[in-house]
């Protein structure tokens, strides 16, 4: 019926369920980053750490991403295509 709520699979019961084999969470691969940003680091894998959100509402704003994805670490910049 109505009123459930959507629950990402990564804080579903089992952890990493549904996800693939060996797939990590975004938390855990933020944890496991150490958010290093050394002189050896600072560009050189600044396409690495690129992220492609996809199928989101036309009513997303670059505000509402940065506020989502800001507790995984910093934010250089956000494309919203539109």
């Amino acid at each position: 019926g109505g009123g459930s709520k959507y629950v990402p699979p990564s804080q579903r019961g089992g952890g990493s369920a549904g996800m693939g084999g060996g797939a990590k969470s975004l938390s855990a691969l933020a944890a496991a980053s150490g958010g290093g940003d050394g002189p050896d680091r600072r560009n050189d894998d600044r396409d690495a750490n690129t992220l492609r959100v996809t199928n989101i509402s036309e009513d997303t704003t670059e505000a509402d991403l940065q506020e989502l994805f800001q507790p995984f670490g910093r934010i250089s910049r956000v494309y919203l295509a539109k």
